[in-house]
This record gives C-alpha cells, structure tokens and sequence, in this order.
C-alpha cells in the first residue's frame, strides 16, 4: 500500500495542472490551475485512507486554508460521506470533500482524483457560493495590488 506523501511527490513529479506544497506538520495543498481552489490533502483517521478538501467562503472572498477538523469545529458541523461528494454547509464557509483508500491508488489515479475533485468542486460550488471577486491590479490605477484577506463577523 502506498503512503500518502509517496502518492503526493509521484503526483508532484507528474504533468500535474497546477502546484502542490507541503503544509506541515502533515498536509499538502494542491493549487490548480484551472480554479482558484486551495485543495488540501490529508491522511485519513484510519490508516490508508486520504481526505482531499476544499473550503470556501460564503461571502464569495475566495478559498480559505484551514484543515478539515478545524473546520468542522468552528462552523460547528457535521459531516458524513460514505461515498462520493461530501459538502459541510456552515454559516461562514462550504467545505467540500471526498475521502478515499490508497490501497490500489497509483500516482496516475492520484492524479486523475485531484482533477476530478475539482472539477466536481467547481461545478457545485458555482450553485452554492459567489464567485471570488477579481484582485484589483496595479493598472487599474489603484496602485499595487495586495492580497485581500477575509472579511471576519
């Protein structure tokens, strides 16, 4: 059986659409290139198991990186999802995931999960979440642009 960060530098060392970094102490984010996602990779509760996850924020300010535990107690959620796509609705944020074994997985199907996965965010999170308003760039004559942060309530 494969471990998890093996799947994740064979994935890396690919045609991958998009970057993936190390998070210690024990995740990896996969930025892709297609979305303005941050999907994060995590090892499962269970030995062999990995939890690909992504949270957004309702008032459409983008992406937020926070782990999947972490998100669940804050929101105070719950979240189930024997198979296919999972989707913890909270006040301030969505998360979506899918947890799956890496027993028979393969750095090409690891690939091809990922990809799926956000396809699968993307096409559900346009029904759920507005979408992340545009940077502002230095030639709009607003000076240099600077990355917005989250609105907290």
């Amino acid at each position: 059986m494969p471990q998890l960060s093996e799947l994740v530098k064979a994935a890396g060392d690919t045609a991958i659409n998009g970057r993936i970094s190390f998070c210690p102490p024990a995740r990896w984010v996969f930025q892709p290139e297609t979305r303005d996602l941050l999907i994060q990779i995590e090892p499962g509760v269970s030995e062999g198991m990995l939890i690909l996850n992504t949270t957004l924020a309702r008032d459409g300010s983008g992406p937020l990186l926070a782990s999947f535990m972490s998100t669940l107690f804050i929101e105070e959620s719950h979240a189930t999802s024997p198979s296919g796509l999972g989707v913890c609705s909270g006040s301030v944020s969505v998360t979506f995931f899918i947890c799956r074994s890496t027993a028979s997985l393969r750095p090409a199907g690891f690939v091809q999960l990922l990809e799926n996965f956000v396809q699968l965010v993307s096409w559900t999170a346009d029904s759920l979440v507005p979408p992340a308003a545009p940077m502002p760039s230095a030639d709009d004559g607003s000076g240099p642009a600077t990355p917005r942060r989250p609105q907290r309530r």
